[in-house]
């Protein structure tokens, strides 16, 4: 089983050049949006990043992801939706919703 990292997903690996996007896009009158399906870090990292962005987002997430791992990813402001009991039927939800 794979470890799951709860430590912000910034860390040491945010590169400048990360930044210098960021901040262009984050100041500009873009709105960004994002859907995602994911049952770990792929989910905190897209909800890092439109936290980051000033975005709004979903991430949706299999029934057997746990309350903690819901809760970091939810801690970024996104909208965390659990359905399906594996990440295929997962994946075609968030298809679905993202239209």
């Amino acid at each position: 089983m794979a470890r799951l990292s709860f430590s912000p997903v910034s860390a040491s690996r945010t590169s400048s050049r990360w930044n210098q996007r960021t901040s262009a896009i984050s100041s500009s009158s873009i709105e960004i949006s994002v859907v995602a399906a994911s049952a770990g870090n792929h989910g905190a990292g897209i909800a890092y990043a439109a936290d980051t962005l000033r975005g709004t987002g979903t991430v949706f997430v299999p029934e057997h992801v746990t309350a903690e791992q819901k809760d970091f990813i939810s801690s970024y402001g996104v909208q965390v939706i659990t359905h399906g009991e594996d990440c295929l039927k997962t994946e075609i939800a968030a298809r679905r919703h993202a239209g």
